[in-house]
């Protein structure tokens, strides 16, 4: 009898992919990111080393997706605790001191506003320094201008367009700077009485040339506007 020699036929590994390759070599960053990103709160699902993943395979090669993670990575992201330690910062050493206690904070433009956003995101250090968050509107109906200085705080000034259009809606001037409106008209008797608030207006990022159209532009609108200030300036 003769022996045969039994071949085995193993099955050969599975090769990686160039996609498998590029997220092995990437691991590292992309867990970082998804820390970083870690406390986004708009979305249903917070956002994941796999989440991440996932975005980036719409690039399709992994060419594409490098550019995309670096683009990731240059993404300046503000929690809400940097934004806490910011306002803190512009409360505490840039705001003059005899303007502390006058302060009253609100919002610049409407509910449906990010600067709605900002302001239920600072609400715990505003609580924590004695100082009241209110509408425009119940600013004017309740405070006088010798008692209060009003602090509106935004997320950003690009342009400064929009933050000019949103004064101007409230003083009810028709022509627009922008093809937008974001907040309704304030009676003659509120548009009088706050044209003598001392204003200080505080954005998280401006850029320089925004912020001069918008100190321009509302002393133009006779508006007591005492600083356009940016917690970080854009250039």
């Amino acid at each position: 009898k003769q022996d045969r020699e039994t071949h085995i036929k193993f099955p050969s590994p599975i090769s990686q992919t160039p996609v498998d390759t590029f997220f092995k070599e990437e691991e590292e960053t992309i867990k970082e990111l998804a820390q970083k990103f870690s406390t986004y709160q708009n979305r249903a699902t917070p956002i994941t080393e796999e989440t991440i993943k996932n975005w980036l395979i719409q690039f399709d090669n992994p060419s594409w997706m490098k550019l995309a993670l670096r683009l990731l990575e240059k993404v300046d992201y503000y929690t809400p605790r940097r934004m806490q330690e910011m306002f803190r910062h512009f409360y505490e050493r840039i705001i003059p001191e005899e303007d502390k206690h006058k302060v009253v904070v609100s919002l610049l433009g409407d509910l449906k506003d990010s600067t709605a956003i900002v302001n239920y995101t600072l609400g715990e250090v505003i609580m924590r320094y004695g100082l009241e968050s209110q509408p425009l509107e119940t600013i004017l109906n309740n405070m006088e201008p010798k008692e209060k200085v009003i602090v509106f705080v935004d997320d950003n000034i690009g342009s400064g367009k929009q933050a000019v259009q949103i004064f101007r809606d409230w003083l009810g001037i028709e022509e627009q700077v922008l093809k937008e409106s974001h907040v309704k008209p304030l009676s003659k008797t509120h548009c009088e009485k706050f044209k003598q608030f001392k204003i200080i207006l505080s954005t998280f990022v401006g850029f320089e040339e925004g912020k001069e159209k918008v100190r321009e532009e509302l002393n133009k609108l006779k508006l007591k506007v005492d600083m356009v200030y940016s917690l970080r300036e854009k250039k």
